[in-house]
């Protein structure tokens, strides 16, 4: 199983940047962005092309805080909440992992589930249908910009918290 990310205490990072003046943060917003824009362009180009609407339908979109995002097929129609699905109750995964992302287009939501049977391959279906073998592209993308994106975002943290260390402004 593959861990979410390399870092502890991520989610009280993020609380304390957002209270940082939105002037210091900006460098970290913008290799987020880069970061993400640059392993979706990764993912599009290594999709295997059948029809190529898999690569066409690969984007990102960045969270409110400028210091998420959400990259794949799909993403860019994703409603990315902190809970749950607002009116709706919340829902949990198989695993019991609060869902963080609703994708509610269907056609996004469709290529978001291609994405996974050509990412992991399928199993013989019920009537005799063939077995698919995985064609991995999701996560090499990732694993490609992985370690360029944690050492600037790492170095830019450093740089912030060591201005606002100086300083001792915060919102």
């Amino acid at each position: 199983m593959r861990k979410r990310s390399g870092f502890s205490g991520v989610t009280k990072l993020r609380k304390t940047l957002r209270r940082v003046d939105p002037e210091i943060t900006k460098g970290l917003k913008d290799i987020v962005s880069n970061g993400a824009a640059s392993i979706a362009r990764d993912m599009a180009m290594m999709a295997p092309v059948d029809d190529g609407d898999l690569a066409r339908s690969i984007s990102y979109k960045m969270g409110r805080d400028g210091f998420t995002a959400v990259i794949g097929p799909g993403a860019n129609n994703a409603q990315i909440r902190s809970k749950g699905f607002g009116e709706v109750k919340a829902k949990y995964t198989k695993s019991g992992a609060l869902t963080k992302v609703t994708l509610r287009n269907k056609d996004a939501r469709w290529q978001l589930y291609k994405a996974l049977w050509v990412e992991f391959g399928t199993k013989t279906g019920k009537k005799g249908s063939s077995a698919q073998p995985a064609r991995p592209f999701l996560a090499p993308a990732m694993d490609l910009n992985r370690g360029r994106i944690s050492r600037s975002v790492s170095a830019e943290i450093n740089r912030i918290l060591t201005k606002v260390a100086q300083s001792g402004r915060t919102n």
